[in-house]
Order: C-alpha cells, then structure tokens, then sequence
C-alpha cells in the first residue's frame, strides 16, 4: 500500500492522435490570430464567422488564464518559438498590470480594445 501508482501511459490510434494534434493546432490558431496589440494582447471572448467576422472585444480572467496556457501548450508543441512564448506572456502581463482591480482582484469582465 506505501508504493506509488504507477500508471499506464495513454495509447493512442494513429488516427486518434492526428485528430488531437490538428485539433491542438486550430485552438492554437484561434489565440495565435485573435490576441493581438488591437486587443491588447488579451484574448476576445469568442468570435462570429458567419455572415461575417465579427470579434467579441471583451475577455475574462478565466479567457486570459486559458490564452496563456495555449501560448505554453503551442511552445511545447513547436507551434512557436521560446523567442515568440515568452514576447506574447509578456505582452499580456504589461496588459494585466494595468487593468483595473477591485482590492487586488480582477474583474469578471474587460474590453479589450480599452
């Protein structure tokens, strides 16, 4: 009982795993488009493609908390440099350090165009 679990790696299909890493790469995409310096390097909330392209200019903390994870993730899977991760992190904390707080916590909502 005092020995540790010792779990099986996961075994994917080759199939499986195509469909996961394509996956991986259009979330990736998705952040790599839309967190930009016009929005401030935060993440929009969601976007409308059809009719047309329309970006919700607005984010949350659980969005920012999610672009930094797919800038980390798209580092780890060669989707960009260590050069490219660590300008976007950057970029995003000087946002962050900058947004309005309630005592020292964000808000539930920002736009991120101001």
């Amino acid at each position: 009982m005092s020995r540790p679990l010792v779990a099986d790696a996961p075994r994917l299909s080759t199939q499986k795993e195509i469909f996961l890493r394509k996956l991986a790469r259009k979330t990736w995409r998705y952040f790599e488009t839309f967190v930009t310096e016009e929005e401030n390097w935060l993440p929009p909330d969601n976007i409308q493609q059809n009719p047309g392209l329309v970006v919700a200019s607005r984010t949350s903390p659980t969005n920012i908390g999610m672009a930094l994870l797919a800038d980390l993730a798209a580092r780890d899977f060669g989707y960009c440099s260590t050069a490219q991760f660590l300008e976007r992190v950057q970029r995003t904390f000087e946002t962050l350090s900058r947004l309005e707080r309630y005592r020292g916590h964000f808000f539930n909502w920002y736009d991120t165009r101001s």
